[in-house]
């Protein structure tokens, strides 16, 4: 009996720590972290859709004023204006200057604006 409850509680102290290590559960081993981290990453990725119209996988000049001006529109009728939005630039955004936004340099400002670059 001794035996069996051993085996049964490195079975479940194995599983919850998954193959990321101790506070990652489950078989993907995420933990609470990776729960937000999952939340940021779509997050990100409806943002980026939201604004990349035509799917080509990057955001032209045109389709950032245009999406940003209906989102400062929508803010602004739901009584929920952007605060910070007119002081965003593209050029902000556009690090190598190409004229385009990719998802990389998307989640670089993101991240940059949250201070963790």
């Amino acid at each position: 009996m001794t035996r069996l409850v051993l085996i049964l509680f490195f079975s479940i102290a194995s599983f919850a720590m998954g193959p990321g290590g101790p506070g990652k559960m489950g078989m993907g081993g995420g933990g609470m972290g990776a729960g937000m981290e999952h939340q940021q990453f779509n997050q990100r990725q409806q943002m980026f859709r939201y604004f990349d119209v035509n799917g080509d996988g990057k955001i032209s000049r045109y389709e950032w004023e245009e999406r940003r001006q209906e989102r400062m529109r929508k803010r602004a009728q739901e009584g929920k204006p952007l605060k910070n939005a007119g002081k965003i630039q593209f050029e902000d955004i556009d690090l190598n200057g190409d004229g385009f936004i990719d998802k990389a340099e998307l989640r670089s400002f993101q991240n940059r604006r949250r201070g963790l670059q």
